[in-house]
């Protein structure tokens, strides 16, 4: 014979707690218990929503139709812009101006952002600069069924090339205005790369004189060459969109 224990509330004995009154029918398949805040209990079906990491996604390429995952509910996107490129060295003993940094930005998109049965991102890469040129606009606007606003991000300002003097460095590329984070790029200087929100510092060349060393990281300048002979500029960080996925 199975033992069976029959009851309706549930109290803790010598407590003051509000007695928890059973279900009084079945639970389906999934359905979990949630009390009302009263002490009545019933059956509902797991949240529809539960959030959860699901997926992330390194864009190095221009894609005019990047798409989410079916089951993507949120995500949050970071846009990293090119660095500018140093120019080069007409004159020995002067130096090349280091390149600009390229700007960044992070943005949350929620649900209502990415609804729709074709929730899908324009993901414009920018490309790396040439000898002493400008870096590139990387940004992401609407496609498919996405609604937001677009996030642009400006590329770091080439630095200028050194005959008799040190070159000029680049601006940093202007702080983005439509992410939730805006970062601006660092300016370069002399030889010296402007610096970016996914660069690190650039190692220089091991000799006093040759071309300038390019950048490290995504989004930093290159640092400016040095020396006779006009060594080049070394060239800017490449841009880069991540997107993180959740469900």
């Amino acid at each position: 014979m199975v033992a069976k224990l029959v009851l309706d509330q549930l109290e803790k004995t010598g407590g003051l707690l509000t007695p928890l009154t059973l279900p009084s029918v079945n639970a389906t398949t999934g359905q979990y218990m949630q009390n009302d805040g009263s002490g009545g209990l019933s059956w509902v079906a797991a949240p529809a929503d539960v959030s959860g990491f699901s997926k992330v996604t390194y864009v190095t390429a221009t894609d005019a139709t990047w798409a989410f995952e079916a089951t993507t509910n949120k995500a949050i996107v970071e846009v990293q812009a090119s660095g500018g490129a140093a120019g080069n060295n007409d004159a020995a003993g002067w130096q090349g101006g280091g390149g600009g940094g390229g700007s960044y930005a992070s943005k949350f998109l929620d649900s209502t952002a990415i609804a729709g049965v074709t929730p899908k991102l324009n993901i414009l890469i920018g490309g790396v600069a040439g000898i002493a040129a400008s870096g590139n606009t990387t940004s992401i606007t609407q496609a498919g069924t996405a609604v937001f606003t677009t996030i642009t991000c400006v590329g770091g300002g080439g630095g200028a090339s050194g005959a008799g003097v040190t070159g000029t460095g680049g601006e940093g590329g202007a702080v983005p205005t439509t992410g939730d984070i805006n970062m601006p790029g660092g300016n370069g200087g002399g030889k010296d790369a402007g610096g970016s929100f996914m660069g690190i510092d650039t190692r220089n060349r091991t000799s006093a004189a040759g071309a300038g060393p390019a950048a490290c990281g995504y989004g930093r300048g290159g640092r400016g060459g040095t020396g006779a002979g006009s060594p080049a500029g070394g060239t800017g960080g490449p841009a880069i969109v991540i997107v993180w996925e959740f469900v």
